[in-house]
């Protein structure tokens, strides 16, 4: 194989993983709202470690703490993108204070390795 081909052949797997990425942040979206609709906390550190073990240990070797990181950008993002969705526009949260990593900025930015720190669980009890 050459040069080309391996870059086709990536080129195909990006398309695939835009496809699934594009498709998990639309049921990510819809588990939120069921969760705000069923009075449930959005952010459940517990499934998300359970899922973080999963890969992890699913992992080939020397892929694990990668394969982690990769998982854990996805959830972060989908954490953001859903809190901008449906808490942006809230006057009882003070969104526009917060960013992911707890430090004050004008907006949620930055989806590059996001650490998710606030609750949205005191959010949805403050609506």
């Amino acid at each position: 194989m050459d040069l080309q081909e391996l870059r086709n052949e990536i080129n195909d797997i990006d398309s695939q993983l835009q496809e699934l990425f594009n498709k998990r942040m639309q049921i990510s979206f819809k588990v939120a709202e069921y969760k705000i609709a069923n009075n449930m906390p959005v952010f459940q550190s517990k499934r998300e470690n359970e899922i973080l073990d999963h890969v992890t240990e699913s992992s080939p070797k020397g892929l694990e703490s990668a394969s982690r990181v990769f998982f854990q950008n996805i959830m972060d993002i989908s954490k953001c993108r859903q809190y901008q969705e449906f808490f942006a526009d809230s006057d009882k949260i003070e969104y526009k204070k917060l960013d992911l990593t707890g430090h004050k900025k004008s907006r949620c930015t930055g989806y590059h390795r996001l650490i998710f720190t606030y609750s949205l669980q005191a959010d949805i009890q403050r609506l």
